[in-house]
């Protein structure tokens, strides 16, 4: 399947399935409203589109709470989780996002930075499909 990004000026296509897409995007925006938006006063998950050469970013951020120490560097990993002993917490959902970024030929990266206004942020960067 392809995926259409557009803006006013310009439309590219990706190859990802609409099935993949909503996996993905499910998988970040509940992980911010579940594991995130603990303290934060107003819950704002931001999402901008941007290109560099023939990449496009996809960077979804969350005003909530940055990830802990060491979580970044393991969040893709199978079983990893952020609520170590709570229940419902299999450490699934970033390793799926991972692995259908991986399968349909993508990236993904995680940053986290307790200074700034949107600490944690996910960037998807997808490359541009072959027309």
């Amino acid at each position: 399947s392809t995926l259409k990004i557009s803006n006013n000026t310009a439309s590219d296509e990706v190859s990802l399935s609409s099935k993949a897409l909503d996996e993905i995007l499910t998988n970040l925006f509940y992980n911010a409203v579940k594991h995130g938006f603990k303290n934060a006063q107003k819950h704002i998950i931001r999402i901008s589109i941007n290109t560099e050469g023939s990449k496009i970013i996809v960077a979804v951020s969350n005003n909530g709470v940055p990830l802990k120490d060491g979580i970044v560097d393991k969040i893709f990993d199978y079983g990893q989780t952020t609520e170590t002993g709570k229940d419902n917490h299999s450490g699934l959902g970033c390793y799926q996002v991972k692995s259908l970024m991986d399968y349909f030929g993508h990236e993904i990266s995680v940053e986290s930075d307790p200074n700034e206004e949107f600490p944690v942020t996910f960037k998807l960067v997808f490359n541009r499909k072959e027309l």
